[in-house]
């Protein structure tokens, strides 16, 4: 009686070498899948259209097909790779193989990607609600209005009439930890009570707020959350926002949020579990009711990050001849954010720097800042890329730079710096400002609080900590590069007696920097402990173990996590 051998046999049997087999198909099976495995990568580094918020692991193992029709020793191995069984991969460029998905291994948990804007394929159905159960990551992206009547159907137990925004994934979901929806247009219903990391993108459904607070409501156990772009198609009847009990939040992300009214809505019904962060990027300016948030999500906040991001460019004369492209920073687009850190909880606020928004920056830290009682506590205060051009005094303002000098770079920063210094100031409890410059050898301390502004509180201020990152992070050995600090502007600085109350100046600067002696022994002369020290990183501000989500990967600028 003839059996038909199973797919283990058949990699056992391939094993076996003959004068006939190639040098290839002679190697073991783990060795020969390992280097197959080198062919695969993160499908979100081969696609445009799937950028999640978290480090995916969904891989694109597109190259392997070819491989595998080869013979049938390379297709037993390419099936049995871990990357090959655990990912399906569906969208209309690439071809569904229900035959060879439903071979797989009933015991291994799927990360699933699934996209179709025009009609979905009719066999994707049954292989769906048969799998479903073993789904740990799913991704449905642009199932637009053409697969609506097809998802319904799929996914559909209880639809609200006629065409509602809600559509139920089947009951049984015990494995699904995390769930991205990108432009679609209806949400699930069920209790996803495995779910610890939901996403929705570009979500277009009536009554949508109210609607995804519903859909948290039925999340338990969900520890991080980001919606982005999220609008309504109709308004609709305005419903009371149901109770949510989410003890596992950790990280809520709001990027490009509603308008204030909304936005109100999110903040009033997200409850803040002990050490735990919001994080609110490229609001509307006409949120004045963030600054309540620095004393609801950090009480009591002891440090303070304000950062200046330079987007990266690309420009044609930074081509080198090897053929790779170099990435410079351009300081005239980039963004602004502003995060304080309290005893159980963190907020963080970024917008972008643009010609069209210029004066979102300037608003953002008036909103943020302007809760002075919030701030009273703040003891350590960071300043990154923040730089003035020239010396601050009291009567320069932003408003009085003209606009058709926004394309000099040198004014951009110098306006963000006009406009931080005097909050810096205003900080009475404040005893220690780290300031970081990635690229310029040559510091000042016109960012410094002086005892002639006429805001200075900062009587408890006793030490600066000046970080020059310049020549880190860079490949070149540092034996072949000695660059010289300049200190002449610390120096002049410190002799014109506004900084007495400093009684500690501590340089942070890479190995192979080379500090003059000399304007050491000037700046003694005013500050009476003075350090350098080595440093191999640029470092940075200390962040809150709940802010750090091990498996984020955000691709928005001035993003914390």
């Amino acid at each position: 009686m003839s059996t038909t051998p199973n797919h283990g046999s058949n990699v056992a049997n391939a094993m076996i070498p003959t004068a006939m087999t190639p040098p290839l198909l002679r190697m073991p099976t783990e060795v020969l899948g390992m280097i197959l495995q080198v062919f695969t990568s993160p499908l979100e580094h081969e696609s445009d259209e799937f950028k999640p918020h978290w480090c995916s692991s969904v891989v694109d193992c597109s190259a392997l097909e070819p491989v595998s029709q080869t013979c049938r020793r390379l297709r037993d191995v390419v099936q049995s790779l871990p990357s090959v069984m655990k990912n399906v991969v569906v969208t209309e460029s690439v071809p569904l193989d229900c035959d060879r998905l439903q071979a797989r291994s009933k015991d291994i948990s799927l990360n699933v990607y699934i996209s179709f804007f025009y009609h979905t394929p009719p066999q994707l159905g049954d292989w769906y609600t048969s799998e479903v159960s073993r789904i740990q990551e799913l991704h449905l992206n642009r199932l637009g209005h053409l697969s609506l009547d097809y998802w319904t159907r799929l996914l559909s137990v209880s639809w609200l009439p006629p065409k509602g925004p809600f559509l139920t994934l089947p009951t049984h979901t015990p494995e699904l930890r995390h769930l991205t929806l990108r432009g679609v247009c209806f949400l699930p219903v069920n209790h996803l009570t495995s779910l610890t990391h939901l996403a929705l993108y570009d979500l277009f459904v009536p009554q949508c707020h109210i609607n995804i607070l519903k859909v948290l409501a039925h999340c338990h156990n969900l520890e991080s959350l980001v919606l982005s772009n999220v609008r309504e198609s109709l308004e609709g009847r305005s419903s009371p926002p149901p109770e949510l009990c989410l003890p596992h939040l950790r990280r809520v992300t709001l990027h490009q949020p509603p308008v204030s009214r909304k936005l109100s809505l999110y903040f009033s019904s997200l409850p803040r579990a002990p050490h735990s962060a919001l994080q609110l990027l490229d609001f509307p300016n006409e949120s004045h009711i963030i600054w309540p948030l620095v004393s609801k999500y950090s009480p009591g906040a002891h440090t303070l990050c304000i950062t200046h991001h330079s987007e990266p460019r690309v420009g044609s004369e930074s081509t080198e001849s090897a053929g790779r492209t170099k990435r410079t920073l351009n300081p005239d687009r980039g963004a602004l954010s502003v995060t304080t850190i309290g005893g159980n909880g963190a907020f963080h606020a970024m917008v972008p720097i643009s010609s069209r928004r210029y004066f979102a920056p300037m608003a953002m830290l008036k909103d943020v800042l302007s809760d002075k009682p919030s701030l009273a506590n703040v003891r350590e205060a960071w300043l990154v890329e923040v730089r003035a051009t020239k010396p601050i005094f009291d009567h320069d303002h932003d408003s009085a730079m003209p606009m058709y000098i926004l394309s000099d770079s040198s004014i951009t920063r110098h306006r963000l710096a006009v406009a931080v210094r005097p909050e810096i100031a205003a900080l009475p409890a404040l005893e220690v400002l780290v300031h970081v410059s990635r690229h310029s050898l040559e510091p000042n301390l016109y960012m410094l609080p002086s005892t002639k502004d006429a805001s200075f509180v900062s009587r408890n201020l006793k030490t600066l900590k000046l970080v020059i990152g310049h020549g880190l992070g860079k490949k070149k050995r540092p034996s072949l590069n000695r660059p010289v600090l300049k200190l002449a502007r610390v120096a002049e600085g410190l002799a014109t007696g506004n900084y007495a109350f400093l009684d500690t100046l501590i340089l942070q600067v890479a190995r192979n920097v080379v500090v003059d002696n000399e304007e050491m022994l000037a700046i003694q002369k005013f500050v009476p402990t003075v350090k350098i020290e080595r440093i191999a990183a640029v470092p940075e501000s200390p962040i809150p173990e709940y802010c750090k989500d091990p498996v984020a990967r955000s691709s928005w600028l001035g993003a914390l996590w």
